[in-house]
């Protein structure tokens, strides 16, 4: 495991259909790009449209399962903030010896349907609880977060919270 302030190697993380991670900020763009590339090796790649929504949603499910997930950050900061708590977060899991609490990732993959299901090891949450982004109060606040659910509900046919909120299931059938 790499300390806090180096990047994390991404050498053998993103092969086969399960996926191990440390809730380093810095996978979440090479495990989008390693989705992205695994769809576009199949029929998926038909529809560029399509495989843009998925990504931009699973980076928001991936983002969600480290950050408030396993690191247990709070939400409602802007990124700069997040990237700060997260790297404040990791350094003190290092120095106190603790296992970094991982995300798993499973991919399922076929010609028609797409199932992701990403398991983190926070404490869970009701997703119910989260206040919808396209209510015109919530629209007029501008929160720095908070439509990555959202998100995940525009671009995938079905969105499945389990285990108190800490398991997810992503399933997207093709050209739906």
């Amino acid at each position: 495991m790499t300390s806090p302030e180096t990047e994390p190697s991404t050498e053998g993380l993103f092969e086969g259909n399960h996926w191990e991670l440390p809730p380093h900020i810095a996978l979440i763009v090479p495990a989008v790009t390693a989705l992205r590339e695994r769809l576009r090796n199949t029929r998926w790649n038909e529809n560029e449209d399509d495989i843009d929504n998925i990504v931009i949603a699973f980076h928001e499910a991936l983002s969600n399962s480290m950050l408030f997930g396993s690191l247990q950050l709070q939400g409602g900061q802007d990124k700069a903030k997040l990237q700060a708590a997260a790297k404040k977060k990791l350094d003190q899991l290092a120095r106190a010896g603790t296992p970094v609490p991982m995300v798993s990732i499973d991919i399922e993959l076929n010609d028609d349907e797409l199932k992701i299901t990403l398991q983190d090891q926070g404490k869970g949450f009701d997703p119910d609880a989260v206040p919808e982004p396209t209510v015109p109060e919530n629209l007029m606040e501008l929160k720095p977060s908070g439509r990555g659910i959202f998100l995940m509900r525009q671009f995938f046919d079905k969105v499945t919270y389990l285990d108190n909120g800490r398991r997810l299931e992503l399933v997207k059938r093709r050209g739906s």
